[in-house]
């Protein structure tokens, strides 16, 4: 599916391996931590993440080995099992196979080393470089989600920095007579570098923003006491249940017609259609747990449909009554926000999944268009 140049003798790699070796570094102290965490905790989320903290890190370690076999086609001794928890050990194991097999194929390879990948929709090509540059920000990214919500469950989460990295080495006690050769007289003191230098402070929000936002709605007001001023669990869980008695919330709710839809349509060109509602009420952060939420989300689910739509995916016609909204339609954007919204309200929406993960073009994206012929993705449609 891919090809690299022969790996030519290059002894002096130490920077290149370095980035390489403090990755697997990271994602092994992070799959060591969250071995400790209860099964309660694994299935922990947050808005804005990939998903739990388990279905993030299997995601992340299932990406590095796919980036190695989008290359040479290789596979771990013991590949990891799709669509289920691998465990630990074996996501250990693969993140150690994965950084050496990668640090190979750069190694091997010079800046425009292309890598090729034929599937049936045609061919792809990108520089290997830029591979290596997805592999290391991908993981990076989905570290720092994981930190996210073992931060929201109220723990420490482990230290991943490449500061952590060095001093776990014994990278950060050299001295000038240690990189020069010269041994110093016996009654010098040597100062050595800071091993925990003191962390910068980040700016703090300007107070008359941090005012103005709080004297606002509940669905504004619990995500800045929750991400900006820090404020107790308690308090920031009693006004986030406020989202569903009070304010945009409560005014969403109240407008939810007796067909369980918003203004009479499963979607619309309006903005105001029971998908563009269901979104907003996720995005407040309404909780799904609630009995407003519950009671809301029921209707939809029983009374709404997606008028014409048969479940092959075949236009009916209008008078047709069509897929249950969980169901979905034919279209990615909208699907993709309905699956979006249905897996946070807790709903069924593994059939939306599955036509999804069909439709994904080569080059990882998905476009609306593709039905019409194009074959590469769109920014808009991906992120819907």
């Amino acid at each position: 599916m891919g090809y690299t140049i022969p790996r030519p003798e290059q002894p002096g790699h130490s920077v290149l391996a370095a980035t390489f070796e403090y990755n697997a570094w990271a994602n092994l102290k992070l799959l060591d931590y969250c071995a400790g965490l209860s099964d309660e905790q694994m299935r922990s989320s947050t808005v804005g993440g990939y998903g739990s903290i388990g279905a993030t890190l299997g995601h992340l370690v299932y990406a590095e080995v796919d980036y190695v076999s989008r290359v040479n086609g290789k596979q771990p001794a013991r590949p990891l099992p799709v669509g289920e928890w691998a465990g630990f050990e074996a996501m250990r194991d693969a993140v150690r196979w994965a950084n050496e097999e990668l640090l190979q194929l750069a190694l091997s390879a010079s800046g425009d080393t292309m890598v090729v990948e034929t599937w049936p929709e045609g061919t792809v090509k990108y520089r290997l470089a830029d591979l290596m540059v997805q592999a290391h920000s991908h993981a990076m990214e989905h570290r720092t989600q994981v930190a996210a919500i073992i931060t929201s469950l109220g723990l420490e989460p482990p230290d991943t920095s490449a500061w952590a990295w060095m001093e776990a080495r014994g990278a950060m006690e050299e001295t000038l007579f240690a990189r020069t050769g010269l041994m110093p007289p016996n009654d010098v003191d040597i100062p050595k570098m800071v091993i925990n230098p003191p962390k910068q402070q980040a700016p703090k929000p300007d107070n008359s923003v941090i005012k103005w936002l709080l004297d606002s709605d509940p669905s504004v007001r619990w995500q800045v006491m929750s991400d900006l001023t820090g404020e107790p669990q308690e308090e920031v869980a009693a006004e986030r249940a406020r989202v569903a008695t009070e304010g945009w919330g409560a005014r969403l709710l109240a407008m939810q017609g007796a067909d369980g839809s918003w203004a009479g349509a499963a979607w619309n060109r309006g903005w105001d259609s029971t998908m563009h509602v269901l979104s907003l009420l996720r995005e407040m952060g309404l909780d799904p747990e609630s009995e407003e939420a519950r009671r809301a989300v029921g209707l939809v689910r029983d009374r709404v449909r997606w008028k014409g739509w048969d479940l092959d995916g075949t236009w009916r016609g209008q008078d047709f009554i069509g897929n249950p909204f969980f169901a979905g339609e034919v279209e990615p954007c909208i699907n993709g926000q309905v699956a979006a919204s249905g897996a946070y309200f807790g709903q069924d929406v593994q059939r939306i999944i599955d036509r999804l993960l069909v439709e994904q073009l080569p080059d990882g994206g998905w476009n609306c268009e593709a039905e019409n012929g194009s074959k590469r993705s769109s920014f808009n449609t991906t992120i819907c």
